[in-house]
């Protein structure tokens, strides 16, 4: 259930240095595995997304 939750509640679309800062400090929390592997694909997405934005900035 937790995995789910992780999943669900992802800010997958704030890609602002806060979120990305808090995202990365979550991965230090005790969780079940299931939910830590969830919570690190979706650390990665973010990282994958962030990256994306900066090399291909708005003009």
């Amino acid at each position: 259930m937790q995995a789910v939750a992780v999943e669900a509640f992802f800010p997958i679309t704030h890609l602002d240095d806060a979120t990305s800062a808090a995202a990365h400090t979550a991965l230090d929390l005790d969780l079940p595995p299931a939910a830590l592997r969830r919570l690190r694909d979706r650390v990665d997405e973010l990282d994958r997304r962030r990256a994306v934005v900066a090399a291909h900035p708005q003009q």
